[in-house]
């Protein structure tokens, strides 16, 4: 008897010819409740050929609503399945996914969150996808500071906006200079360096973020209120915390810096 036509979630028959699936990993074919193309991300999960992976990555592309089918595997407890069905949905732009990657956005695992981080960024390319820029703000506060810096350059790439309180929130928590920098050029038009700006310097000082950090938004702050930035320095320049005090003692001799 002639096999009936392959149902659309199963492998496409070039994938099968190619001898893919015969050279990744195998795995039963008959887990429960897991289609064929569930199999395939799997495989994909497990085959460390660079060559199997990327043929792997077609043939899930070539399915129709591959993306859809492989919905509920983004719920696995499993980083390394995460993470491929991640490689998927970016490789095909499967924004039917989008809820599902924004509520991995809290992820524990760094990796996963990196992957998110990344697709959000290409999704906030399109100006009506509110939904990215918003998740990319909360990168902002990431415990991992690769994440900070990534979403902070996607903000900037898709001309976001940053509302004043959390412009001075995720500067009094920063620790990497050139996130910082980022937020610098963030900074919303309402938002002049004056009176806030000398809260955030005291809320990190406080807080103990890095004599290089602080040094970013006093320029900042120096560019507008040359006078403010002064009394800062001199403030500094008397901390008994070396590195502080050595930022306020080179900020008074800029000549530049304090014009």
């Amino acid at each position: 008897m002639a096999a009936g036509p392959r149902p659309s979630h199963f492998p496409p028959e070039s994938v099968v010819r190619s001898g893919v699936i015969e050279r990744a990993i195998p795995l039963p074919m008959a887990t429960e409740g897991a289609t064929s193309l569930q199999q395939l991300i799997l495989m994909l999960v497990e085959t460390k050929v660079a060559r199997a992976q990327s043929e792997l990555l077609e043939a899930l592309a070539s399915i129709p609503d591959a993306v859809g089918h492989l919905l509920p595997l983004l719920h696995s407890t499993r980083v390394d399945v995460l993470l491929a069905v991640l490689r998927v949905v970016r490789h095909v732009g499967g924004r039917s996914a989008e809820p599902a990657v924004v509520r991995l956005s809290w992820h524990g695992a760094t990796s996963v969150r990196a992957a998110v981080v990344t697709q959000l960024g290409d999704w906030s390319r399109d100006e009506s996808d509110r939904t990215a820029v918003e998740r990319l703000r909360s990168f902002l506060f990431d415990p991992d500071p690769g994440l900070r810096r990534v979403a902070s350059h996607d903000l900037l790439a898709c001309g976001a906006s940053l509302s004043g309180e959390l412009w001075h929130a995720a500067m009094r928590q920063e620790t990497q200079v050139d996130v910082a920098e980022c937020l610098i050029r963030l900074r919303p038009p309402d938002v002049v360096p004056d009176a806030d700006h000398l809260r955030t310097i005291a809320a990190m000082m406080s807080a103990r973020r890095p004599a290089e950090v602080l040094k970013v938004l006093l320029d900042d702050l120096s560019s507008v209120d040359a006078s403010r930035a002064i009394q800062v320095a001199k403030h500094l320049r008397c901390h008994p915390r070396a590195d502080y005090s050595r930022l306020g003692e080179s900020l008074l001799a800029d000549g530049r810096s304090m014009a």
